[in-house]
């Protein structure tokens, strides 16, 4: 239940508690059945649970809501348990973390694969992640690396759509140099999580009014109270009509989104990842 707040949370878990005893002896299937009531534990608690369990870790990571200490305990204890440098986490491990992930501070960030995150960008970008704005700008320049996806003027729309909100961690540079086809592939949650001074500075009025309607919708409040009065009739015309007029359209023309010939990463890393889990 998404409505349960921390001290409903925290009185289900003495609840469970007493019908199981310490985390420390929670079996995994009990794990599982508990879900979202995990975050109702204490750091130390949480410290206590077994997670070398595939199930456990995917399960821990799939929860939306966790304090960033919480985060922060779950991701170490992980990798206390399990032996494991971060430098060694594989495309399976950084999916299974999923919004643990951002329990990791940027300069352990730096130390992932290019390569296997690269891979596990694909579910990651689907989540709301709790990542700071450096975190965030960690993860996105492992993009770009050997490894990775390459330079961010090289990207097709399909590169934007498949990280999701790992696109709100490009540079102010690049993403103020995105041409129309690839700001439209960002992904709505993505426009979303930009942080409101970053959204007013990268996006020029041309640029907003690009936007999809679905992509305009996204813009939340705060972001639009950074933004210029050109910059908010620009969005407010995208959220309304979501089509361009015919000056729109001669600009689009000279913008010009170059051919990408990389091929779809969505298909590969989906048989990838589903060929490791069976």
């Amino acid at each position: 239940d998404p409505g349960l707040g921390p001290e409903e949370l925290r009185a289900a878990m003495g609840k469970a508690k007493q019908l199981w005893g310490p985390p420390r002896r929670f079996r995994p299937e009990q794990i599982l059945q508990l879900g979202r009531l995990l975050i109702g534990l204490g750091d130390r608690e949480l410290q206590e649970l077994i997670l070398v369990d595939w199930g456990v870790l995917s399960t821990l990571g799939q929860i939306d809501g966790w304090s960033s200490t919480q985060l922060r305990v779950v991701v170490s204890s992980f990798l206390r348990q399990s032996g494991r440098h971060v430098s060694h986490l594989d495309f399976i491990h950084l999916t299974a973390l999923g919004y643990t992930l951002c329990g990791l501070r940027p300069e352990e960030l730096q130390h992932i694969s290019s390569w296997e995150f690269s891979q596990a960008a694909l579910f990651l970008g689907t989540l709301h992640l709790q990542c700071s704005e450096e975190q965030l700008e960690v993860l996105a320049h492992l993009l770009v690396l050997p490894g990775g996806f390459g330079p961010v003027s090289n990207w097709g729309p399909e590169i934007f759509t498949e990280i999701g909100t790992i696109a709100a961690g490009i540079p102010d540079l690049a993403l103020s140099a995105l041409l129309q086809g690839q700001i439209q592939g960002l992904t709505p949650l993505a426009i979303s999580v930009i942080p409101p001074p970053k959204f007013a500075v990268v996006f020029s009025p041309t640029q907003l009014s690009s936007l999809t309607s679905a992509q305009a919708v996204a813009v939340t409040p705060e972001q639009m109270a950074f933004l210029s009065p050109e910059q908010r009739r620009a969005v407010a015309w995208a959220q309304h009509e979501g089509k361009e007029s015919p000056e729109q359209q001669g600009r689009s023309t000279a913008w010009g989104l170059q051919d990408w010939s990389r091929p779809s990463w969505s298909l590969v890393l989906t048989i990838s990842f589903l060929g490791h889990l069976l």
